[in-house]
């Protein structure tokens, strides 16, 4: 069961955080630098209050949306598409959802940040040299904001590596452990199983693992000696 929690864990944070976290969050950082300030006023204050909710209710939320009778299948009920018992036939893409709606406000504020930082200067000669849009986002905005994607990489993966409650309250795990990360488990081995060794020894892989992908993020944060 421990390789099959592992590997969960590891694609629980690559899909949920690194990829999509990550890439709403910049992506939403964008757009509302460009929206009109009324739209971007709604869509912050929808993203961010996902975020300051308590993880218990934001929990408890999105069981009730993904739940076979919940939000979710009321809405796709009325498109004439079949319900889908979305906990029991897919929890692992249910909660990585379930966590990027939690976390996305998070990378969106770090790159608002950086974003207004970024001198308008800089980006206007890259658009008179002939930079499209997508040009000047890949070869100027984010060379510029390097730091703050380490950042905030390194700090969403070590918040979705700990994510617990969030699953605890979805699935539990299940269903037949196809949902249990690694805290779910050493949870379930201390605590159900009364195994207070096993269950600090997940916990240490667990240390681990988000030691080596801090120890890559501050690799990333270092600023490159000129040659």
């Amino acid at each position: 069961m421990f390789p099959q929690s592992l590997l969960l864990t590891v694609v629980f944070v690559l899909v949920s955080a690194v990829i999509g976290q990550n890439f709403l969050g910049l992506g939403l950082a964008l757009l509302m630098r460009r929206a009109h300030r009324g739209v971007a006023a709604v869509v912050g204050v929808c993203v961010v209050a996902a975020w300051v909710l308590p993880e218990i209710v934001a929990a408890f939320v999105a069981y009730a949306f993904f739940f076979r009778d919940g939000t979710l299948n009321q809405l796709t009920g009325f498109a004439g598409l079949p319900a889908v018992d979305w906990l029991f036939e897919h929890p692992m893409l249910a909660i990585i959802l379930a966590n990027i709606w939690r976390g996305t406000a998070f990378s969106m504020m770090v790159y608002q940040a950086a974003l207004n930082d970024v001198p308008s200067e800089v980006t206007e000669a890259a658009e008179i040299d002939g930079a499209s849009g997508a040009k000047s986002l890949v070869f100027v905005t984010v060379p510029m904001i390097r730091r703050s994607i380490a950042t905030n990489l390194m700090l969403i993966t070590l918040q979705t590596l700990a994510v617990f409650t969030l699953i605890y309250v979805m699935t539990a795990g299940g269903p037949t452990n196809r949902s249990t990360t690694l805290p779910i488990m050493a949870y379930e081995e201390a605590f159900r199983y009364s195994d207070i060794g096993y269950g600090t020894a997940i916990a240490v892989v667990m240390l681990i693992i988000g030691a080596a992908f801090s120890l890559a993020y501050i690799r990333l944060l270092r600023e490159r000696n000129p040659s």
